[in-house]
């Protein structure tokens, strides 16, 4: 027996000994049970999951070991045109995937079916939700007999035989796009109806499908309600929707509107993986989880995802990632491979020298690992006349290369797109440029100047013709010259330098902020000399004022060209267009063309018949005296211009005026108020005031008592006596402090009402000299404005008194003034004609009226029409005769040329003016008139008849 045994009879006798550890054994019980408390409860680590585990898309969720398909198919002939949606549809309303999601569109469906009544259903819900997929399984339980004395009831004993027979009601479905019209829905409800009642007797249960009635017009939905109230009482409806808002009210009135939404993604997983594995389907994992999810393919939607599927392996028997790629993404599969620059050297890469551990390391960069890539890369064989390495094309290294230093395969250069590894900073390894050194501020700040300089170039090239007229300017005024060659190739050499700049952040990895400093004070410099040199040759800016703003307005070319003097400064807006003149009232213009059109006529009439009258004048002179009567015109009605605008600026000022003195009554409330707040201050301090005098007097009486009160009194009680003086003292310094305070405030208050009132006073003042200053010249312009057309209406009456002294009728009385500033009397009426001649007409040969005499040199034709010495200048409105002037036809020729004379324009209903072709008529045919050859008497004048008639 080992020592460590005990024998039972050794036992015996030490009962004795059990209570001396019953203590420590309960104790020990105690502890266990706390320990197992605080431990808690028990934790199952088999039903722990990771979140690779949970992802539904990961390689490593159960899902997708329940579906694998262990023996794939190959497709047959008729995979392409089943349709696998509809035949793997739940059987029955409870068959569907978690059921609770659509519990109330389910349950209605149900107990409908259960219940064997008629009803119409409008079952809404986004694509893939399972809205066919409810009313195809509807039908079959209405259809179902479940054993009950309804189910047997129902119908009678025709929908026993239908159920017997093809156990399914008669069901026509159809899409939106059969249901277009209300017609062609009718006719196919008509031919659907006559066909189920021929088979199963009239009265028989039928059901119409429609799917997509949102997508119909408001008017198709229309018809539909309309067939789906005449064939209520045989037919029931079922019509599915994306979006029951689109659907017309009245479709609630009559129909059961049911929600359903979509299928969780893990359930549509599951239900498509399991079409999958019940079709014998083989799949890749990443070629399903594209076929579920890609744009183009699924979108996450179960019936797309199918019907990809079934597209995926009727053509390619194989659901693999590259194969749904070359179905549903060309591009992306055609596209080239991206390789690592080290990728080359093949993997695993050779171990360091130096430290032994696998590249990049301290000693080996990635930067020197992708130039030994490259290096190898461009080692590698390439054989047109071979295959090409499959290794190489997948990986982009070549195995057999990089072991034996040979290959007989080909390897393309341009297979694949080598992606070189990111530089980074020598200081922190981040990648470059890091944003996390000291030196990545001045690096930023060379960046932005050079990106300001970049956008101030363009906007200088643009702005040189105008800097050529500023220039332009400013050698005719200083009397110096203006370089503008040197400063473009200043210009050009900023560009150089910027290009510099950029070159050397692109290419150059420099962590030295000094350098970054240096090239942006050098690109500065270079444009601050630049700006100086325009600066030089810009107008100079006016003064300020004292309120801050322009003593006078600057320089137009000021305004354009100053913003390239700095840096990120935008050039100013341009103006569209001309601003519109003030423009003439429509009713003003009419008057102005009439009165225009009366007066040519009359100078056109006068001249005709003064022409036939006297020989000696020439029809051109009038044409040319009728020009200057258009020009006079023309004066008068700038002049009115110029008064309506002095009038619109008067107005504007007059109103600016009421404006500052709404102001300036505003002001002088605010300074009663102001006033009124500074009694009220007053009169609390003097209340103040008062009450310290009265507690200061109080003070003194009190001290007084204490004095009167003798020595007994201070033994009594010395320490009261001397708290009572120091709170004294105390309070009449307060209290002198107090008005020490009070009038400093005081001061201050009044200084600074004084300053007020007299900068107030002052802007006032300034503002009402500058207001009296622009009324002055308002109604200056407006008086020379009225001289103006006075001056006009004078030289006006003047050419009239001409043209009527040349008529031959003698002096013109004086005319009256325009109707714009005085009124006119009527005109008088024309002259009539004279009498007709009763004598006949001379036969034979015409004879020809003798041409009109030439005056001798220096001999010319006064106002009254008498030849006389001609002045050096003839008096104000008498004609001058040309020198060459002769009453011919060829003369007359020359003159009809002057049809489109800008003189004798007209004023259009915009205010333009524009050729009179009618009043141009008149005059070429007055002078046509007058010069032509005509049958003259026997004293070789015109007759009264000939000239009345041409008169007329």
């Amino acid at each position: 027996m080992a020592d460590w045994e005990v024998d039972d009879d050794d036992v015996e006798g030490l009962e004795e000994f059990d209570d001396l550890y019953k203590e420590d054994d309960a104790e020990e019980a105690v502890e266990v049970a706390e320990e197992a408390a605080d431990a808690g409860p028990q934790v199952d680590i088999s039903k722990i999951t990771s979140s690779a585990e949970r992802n539904i898309l990961s390689k490593r969720n159960r899902i997708w070991s329940v579906h694998a398909v262990l023996r794939p198919r190959r497709a047959l002939p008729h995979d392409a045109s089943d349709d696998w949606v509809e035949r793997y549809f739940p059987e029955h309303l409870a068959d569907f995937a978690n059921p609770k999601l659509n519990r109330e569109a389910l349950g209605a469906l149900q107990s409908c079916a259960q219940k064997k009544e008629l009803q119409n259903f409008v079952v809404h819900g986004p694509r893939g939700a399972g809205k066919t997929a409810a009313c195809l399984a509807f039908l079959r339980g209405f259809a179902a007999d479940d054993g009950s004395a309804k189910s047997k009831r129902s119908r009678g004993k025709k929908a026993k035989q239908q159920r017997a027979s093809g156990g399914a009601y008669p069901t026509l479905r159809l899409s939106s796009a059969d249901a277009k019209t209300a017609g062609d829905l009718e006719k196919k409800l008509k031919a659907f109806v006559r066909e189920a009642e021929r088979v199963n007797g009239e009265g028989s249960t039928k059901f119409v499908v429609l799917d997509g009635i949102d997508s119909l017009t408001p008017h198709a939905q229309q018809g539909v309600y309309h067939n789906m109230i005449s064939y209520d009482k045989t037919v029931g409806f079922l019509f599915t929707a994306l979006n029951k808002d689109r659907i017309i009210d009245k479709f609630a009135k009559r129909c059961a509107i049911l929600p359903m939404r979509r299928l969780d993604k893990g359930d549509a997983l599951g239900v498509f993986l399991n079409v999958a594995s019940r079709e014998r389907v083989g799949y890749e994992h990443r070629g399903a989880v594209m076929l579920f999810e890609h744009a183009k393919a699924g979108r996450g939607e179960l019936g797309r995802a199918v019907r990809s599927l079934q597209r995926v392996f009727a053509k390619w028997e194989y659901a693999s990632y590259v194969n749904v790629c070359k179905e549903f993404a060309p591009d992306a599969f055609n596209a080239k491979r991206k390789i690592a620059a080290k990728a080359a050297l093949g993997d695993p890469i050779d171990r360091c020298a130096v430290c032994t551990l696998r590249p990049p390391c301290q000693h080996v960069s990635e930067q020197e690992l992708a130039t030994r890539g490259l290096a190898r890369r461009a080692q590698l064989p390439e054989r047109d006349d071979s295959i090409d390495c499959t290794n190489f094309v997948k990986c982009g290294s070549c195995r057999v290369f990089n072991e034996f230093g040979h290959c007989s395969l080909d390897h393309p250069s341009t297979l694949h797109c080598v992606v070189l590894p990111p530089h980074r900073c020598p200081q922190c390894t981040l990648v470059w440029p890091c944003q996390h050194c000291s030196f990545s501020g001045s690096r930023n700040r060379l960046i932005e100047s050079c990106t300001l300089v970049a956008q101030w170039v363009p906007h200088y090239r643009d702005d040189r013709p105008t800097l050529d007229v500023a220039a332009k300017k400013h050698e005719s005024v200083a009397d110096v010259v203006v370089d503008l060659d040197a400063l473009d190739g200043a210009v050009d050499d900023l560009v150089a330098r910027v290009a510099a700049a950029e070159a050397f952040i692109a290419g150059t990895m420099c962590i030295d902020e000094a350098v970054y400093r240096k090239r942006r004070k050098e690109v500065h410099d270079d444009h601050d000399a630049i700006t100086s040199k325009i600066g030089k040759f810009l107008p100079e800016q006016p003064p300020l004022n004292d309120d801050g703003k322009f003593a006078f307005p600057p320089d137009p070319l000021r305004l354009a060209l100053e913003y390239l003097l700095k840096l990120g400064e935008s050039p100013p807006a341009k103006d569209d267009g001309p601003k519109k003149k003030a423009g003439i009232p429509k009713q003003r213009r009419r008057e102005i063309k009439s009165e225009l059109w009366q007066e040519v006529v009359g100078v056109v009439t006068v001249s005709s018949a003064a022409a036939m009258l006297s020989p000696r004048i020439d029809p051109s002179t009038l044409v040319v005296h009728a020009r200057e009567l258009r020009t006079t015109r023309a004066e008068r009605h700038r002049a009115w211009c110029a008064k309506a605008d002095a009038e619109s600026r008067l107005a504007s000022l007059s109103a600016e005026c009421q404006k500052l003195r709404r102001r300036d009554v505003a002001r002088v409330k605010a300074l009663r108020s102001t006033l009124r707040l500074l009694e009220i201050a007053n009169e609390g301090k003097v209340a103040a005031e008062r009450a310290a005098r009265e507690h200061k007097a109080a003070a003194r009486r009190a001290s007084a008592r204490s004095r009167v009160a003798g020595g007994g009194a201070r033994d009594a009680a010395p320490g009261r006596c001397r708290d009572l003086e120091a709170r004294c003292a105390s309070l009449e310094d307060a209290l002198r402090r107090k008005e020490h305070r009070e009038q400093v405030l005081e001061r201050a208050l009044g200084a600074a009402e004084d300053g007020g009132l007299a900068l107030r006073l002052a802007e006032e003042t300034v503002k009402t000299r500058r207001l009296a200053l622009e009324l002055d010249g308002a109604l200056g312009e407006l008086r020379k404005a009225r001289a103006d057309a006075f001056a006009t209406q004078e030289k006006l009456d003047e050419t009239r008194r001409a043209v009527a002294l040349l008529s031959g009728d003698g002096p013109a009385p004086a005319a009256a003034p325009s109707p714009k500033y005085a009124r006119r009397p009527p005109a008088a009426p024309p002259p009539p004609p004279p009498a007709a001649d009763d004598s006949p007409e001379p036969r034979g040969r015409e004879v020809r009226a003798p041409p009109p005499p030439t005056p001798p040199r220096g001999v010319g034709f006064d106002a009254a029409g008498t030849p006389g010495r001609a002045s050096a200048r003839p008096p104000r409105g008498a004609l001058r005769t040309p020198s060459s002037a002769a009453s011919s036809p060829a003369s007359v020729g020359t003159y009809s040329a002057y049809g489109r004379d800008p003189a004798l324009h007209t004023i259009d209903d915009e205010g333009d003016d524009e050729p009179d072709e009618e009043a141009f008529g008149q005059i070429e045919f007055g002078v046509r008139a007058a010069a032509s050859p005509k049958p003259l008497d026997a004293t070789g004048t015109l007759s009264l008849e000939e000239l009345a008639g041409l008169v007329i």
